[in-house]
């Protein structure tokens, strides 16, 4: 009750600050540079939830809102100067952008969209693809197999391929460091089939796809406008950026999966600096950053790496084989509070392991898990590493002074189990990422509860922000979906983009939420405007 009470008195406060902007008849604050203003379609009418970037052009970092039903927008605390602005929406052709001139409160900036006869490819989320693709034998191994770590938007937008180009593409798929889904000589003829089938050089699906998406699009969660999203974009191109986590001192820092290199983003100047791995074909996955400011990332196949901040000097270590000669799969990463580096491991074949790395000894130790286990996120509480298991769907904890290992099934069977963070209650919150399910479970009691989305979403990044709020990243909306404990309600967020993909996230002491735009070469952070109301 006091918290619900504090955060009445908050929002009231709040709508008294910054006037009454969301009502129609407020102001920016007094002193900010900032942009706001309207967006309605070649009718008039006005457009809720369109997606307004302004990117300066000085430092070209980006800032994104949201519109409100009725079409207004407000994007606050931009730095001074020139910025490229733009609007637009699924659905909807953005037009020509602007470039103005921001030295203060910027207000009554109008843009207008023009509804498009059909969703074009660009615009098209995995989910929309997957909904109205042609039945056929390759479909479902398609969704199932690209599906699991790109967004569809990526293969269909960039269709009109051959056979034997399909077939180069697949082949650099085959058996890719550190994948869960692995594309093999024998699954990979009927994906060429239908692909070529489908999107060869005469192909007119992504259109068809677009002309019945357009015809039946409709919200089917309550669409919210919140969130103001920061954006950086990464120098190296196709860097595919994995994850994004802040330190305590004003830095970003990812890991560039594609690109062989480690990122940082400094906060107060908006400076991208990039960090290239010592071994060559390497492929740095998760990241995280200890107390004292070093990170450290896993990099299949084989090397756990540190990245020393104040000097910039990298080391890496070369993480021991599995007793059958296979070569490790380094893969999720945290660092616990007394300093030890924990790891989940991937093996071919299973199981896999769950794994630590003194920095004091230098020594690495291996847990392995039961067989069948392929393990995926990790976290650390109260000195006991939790992890979970994509396959077979389960959580598990790891209890390092005993060795004590157990696992716990989720209810529903043949679901995939990511990312997994703890609420102030001490529960444990997961995405289903295969059966389109929201998890909890409780360590005090050892019992699930499971909430279904009403759509394919996919969740596969899950955050619980300082309220509770249960933040899950839509793998095929491209949005995030925020869930109310309490009320056991849901609200939609679109992301700025299409084919964003969000595999991680990590927030700051500002409670901002960052993450790598794993599709879209970029690094970002997503905030409230204003605090929702109260509970």
């Amino acid at each position: 009750m006091l918290k619900r009470l504090v955060w009445a008195l908050l929002v009231v406060t709040l709508i008294g600050v910054f006037g009454s902007f969301w009502l129609g008849t407020g102001k920016s604050q007094s002193g900010q540079s900032s942009l706001q203003g309207i967006v309605t379609d070649d009718k008039g009418a006005p457009v809720g939830t369109a997606i307004v970037r302004a990117r300066h052009l000085q430092s070209g970092v980006s800032k994104i809102g949201l519109t409100d039903p009725q079409g207004r927008f407000w994007l606050p605390q931009l730095s001074k100067g020139q910025y490229q602005i733009s609007a637009g929406k699924k659905g909807y052709d953005g037009g020509n952008s602007q470039t103005v001139d921001v030295e203060g409160p910027l207000e009554d900036v109008r843009f207008n969209l023009t509804v498009l006869p059909i969703v074009p490819a660009s615009q098209l989320s995995s989910d929309d693809i997957i909904r109205y693709l042609p039945e056929g034998p390759g479909k479902m191994m398609v969704s199932g197999s690209c599906g699991a770590c790109h967004s569809l938007r990526v293969v269909f937008s960039q269709g009109g391929r051959s056979r034997s180009e399909w077939t180069a593409v697949l082949k650099r798929m085959l058996n890719v460091p550190g994948g869960y889904i692995q594309i093999n000589d024998d699954n990979t003829p009927p994906i060429i089939d239908y692909l070529t089938k489908y999107l060869g050089p005469d192909s007119r699906l992504p259109e068809e796809l677009g002309s019945k998406v357009k015809n039946v699009y409709q919200e089917e969660l309550p669409a919210a406008h919140e969130l103001i999203y920061t954006e950086y974009d990464i120098p190296t191109p196709l860097s595919a950026p994995h994850t994004a986590i802040p330190d305590n001192r004003g830095n970003v820092w990812f890991s560039e999966y594609g690109a062989g290199k480690i990122g940082r983003v400094t906060l107060d100047t908006g400076k991208i600096t990039e960090y290239p791995l010592k071994t060559p074909d390497q492929h740095p996955h998760g990241i995280t950053v200890g107390d004292d400011g070093v990170v450290w990332y896993p990099a299949p196949p084989f090397v756990l790496g540190r990245l020393d901040p104040e000097t910039g000097e990298m080391a890496e270590y070369r993480v021991p084989d599995f007793e059958d000669g296979e070569n490790p799969m380094p893969h999720s990463i945290v660092v616990a509070k007394d300093g030890k580096v924990w790891f989940t491991e991937t093996h071919r074949p299973t199981p896999g392991a769950i794994s630590s790395y003194d920095p004091d000894t230098r020594q690495f130790k291996r847990y392995m898990l039961e067989e069948g286990s392929v393990p995926y996120g990790i976290i650390e509480k109260d000195g006991i590493i939790w992890f979970t298991l994509i396959f077979p769907g389960k959580l598990g904890f790891l209890d390092p002074k005993t060795g004590e290992m157990q696992y716990f099934a989720v209810p529903t069977e043949a679901t995939q189990t990511r990312r997994l963070r703890f609420d102030s209650k001490g529960r444990l919150w997961f995405g289903e990422f295969s059966t389109d399910k929201i998890g909890v479970f409780d360590p005090s009691t050892k019992e699930f509860t499971e909430y279904d989305l009403p759509f394919r979403g996919s969740p596969y990044s899950i955050h619980v922000d300082g309220d509770d709020y249960v933040w899950a990243a839509s793998f095929d909306r491209d949005s995030f979906i925020r869930f109310d404990p309490d009320t056991k309600t849901m609200l939609e967020y679109p992301l700025p983009g299409s084919g964003v993909i969000i595999r991680d996230i990590w927030a700051d002491e500002q409670g901002r939420m960052w993450f790598a735009q794993n599709g879209l070469n970029k690094i970002s952070s997503a905030e409230y405007v204003l605090k929702p109301a109260a509970r």
